[in-house]
């Protein structure tokens, strides 16, 4: 992220409420760091409120309660938030991208946003909805002269065998040490380790048995 200006004004595309903990929080850290004014020059596009279980609306309020809670980042300014019928959640739901692709462009155009942050071609875990942001975001870029972006930034999408032996290879590599004769260990815990609990822990409604071992495990 070295080509980042510190006066930039950044865009996360994501999916779902809950997408900025499940997949971004080290990417929102380490913009914190970069950033001269990180609270008013991030903002959140969120294209679906995630209402196929009927909880929308709490949905939408736990999201703008983890941004305010651990980020300073406004609801009221800086994050958009969707319910629209074209944008459905859930895998077996296909988006409208040439529409996303107006309401972004639209958006960073109104915002003069420098660049957008979003998933790979792949959605990190294969999501339609995650595939269509990364769709979006390129077809923003393809647009060139509607809307003065300077580039995107992408997730990589992992292996399952590599993304899901976070603590099981740290494990691993400490009997490995102790095989050897070496006993002395130093256990780091990264910062968006624990802040990635944190907001969790603002999406109640979605603190289900399962995302707590994506965050457990994932890389």
């Amino acid at each position: 992220m070295d080509i980042i200006d510190g006066h930039d004004r950044i865009c996360l595309v994501m999916a779902h409420p809950d997408d900025e903990t499940m997949f971004f929080t080290p990417t929102l850290l380490t913009l914190r760091e970069l950033l001269v004014d990180f609270e008013k020059q991030v903002h959140i596009v969120c294209f679906t409120n995630g209402n196929n279980q009927g909880l929308g609306k709490l949905r939408e309020e736990e999201l703008n309660k983890c941004l305010s809670t651990l980020y300073g980042i406004s609801g009221n300014t800086q994050v958009v938030i969707y319910d629209r019928p074209e944008f459905r959640d859930g895998t077996k739901y296909m988006w409208d991208v040439s529409l996303m692709t107006k309401l972004l462009t639209d958006y960073c155009r109104e915002r003069k946003i420098d660049w957008l942050f979003t998933f790979d071609r792949d959605g990190v875990s294969h999501h339609s909805n995650h595939k269509a942001c990364w769709r979006t975001c390129a077809d923003v870029l393809d647009r060139g002269g509607l809307v003065k972006i300077k580039g995107a930034f992408q997730l990589t999408s992992l292996p399952l065998i590599v993304k899901y032996t976070g603590i099981v290879g740290t494990v691993l590599w400490i009997l490995c040490r102790q095989l050897l004769g070496t006993r002395e260990h130093i256990f780091l815990v990264r910062p968006c380790y624990l802040q990635m609990f944190k907001g969790m822990h603002c999406h109640k409604s979605q603190l289900t048995w399962y995302r707590v071992l994506f965050v457990l495990f994932s890389v």
